[in-house]
């Protein structure tokens, strides 16, 4: 009888703990059970590299992780920590960031102002647009994500008056200042203007035979290149 009952016990102990545990692991997945900074930490353990950043979709890590060969896309569930695929990221990337053309319209559907230069740069291996444009006497510079479209910056500042020459340094101060950089006889001065900035461009002959063309920032004087021609 006591056999009997120790068996009963057993099984009502064992019932009780698979009850448990069947409870427990509901409970797992009803949840998410990573967060975003353990979804990236997982993916850099199993692949190396550094972690560019991580997207949440539903119950769906996406983590972008740029290692030496290239970009890839990684996908983690976020409630069971799988991880499900690995994809070159990098080729896929370029296709989807946006045009210089989406851009703009993107921009002249939020401002009314008149885009004077659009750049684009890339920042800790994410692409971002950087668009200038003027809005009466107002300059604005945004920064924009080349991949969702979202202005993650927005600077103001006065813009210069029209009607006024925005030359601050001569042509004479461009010479003297391209000099500094190279010595030898400057052979052709031009202003030149392109994407709202105006700069010299300075031809300076060498001994060797050799020619030098130092561009300079025709409003601050600042150097902007040296490049070398045989």
């Amino acid at each position: 009888m006591k056999f009997q009952k120790r068996i009963i016990l057993i099984m009502v102990t064992a019932f009780i703990f698979i009850g448990a545990a069947v409870w427990g692991f509901s409970s797992l997945v009803a949840s998410d059970t990573l967060t975003e900074t353990e979804a990236g930490k997982l993916v850099q353990e199993m692949y190396g590299g550094e972690i560019v950043r991580v997207e949440k979709s539903g119950g769906i890590y996406s983590v972008i992780i740029q290692m030496q060969s290239g970009e890839y896309g990684v996908s983690v569930n976020a409630k069971s920590g799988e991880v499900m695929n690995l994809v070159k990221h990098e080729d896929d990337l370029k296709n989807k960031l946006l045009t210089e053309r989406e851009i703009e319209k993107l921009v002249q559907e939020k401002y009314p102002g008149k885009i004077t230069q659009i750049n684009q740069k890339l920042e800790d291996a994410h692409s971002f647009y950087f668009v200038v444009l003027k809005e009466g006497t107002t300059e604005i510079t945004l920064k924009i994500d080349a991949l969702s479209g979202v202005i993650t910056k927005s600077e103001k500042k006065k813009a210069l008056p029209q009607n006024k020459a925005v030359h601050k340094i001569t042509a004479k101060e461009a010479v003297k200042i391209a000099l500094e950089q190279v010595n030898g006889k400057v052979d052709d001065v031009d202003l030149e203007e392109s994407g709202g900035l105006s700069y010299y461009m300075v031809e300076i002959e060498l001994d060797n035979d050799k020619e030098a063309t130092v561009q300079i920032n025709a409003i601050t004087g600042e150097v902007l290149s040296v490049t070398w021609d045989d």
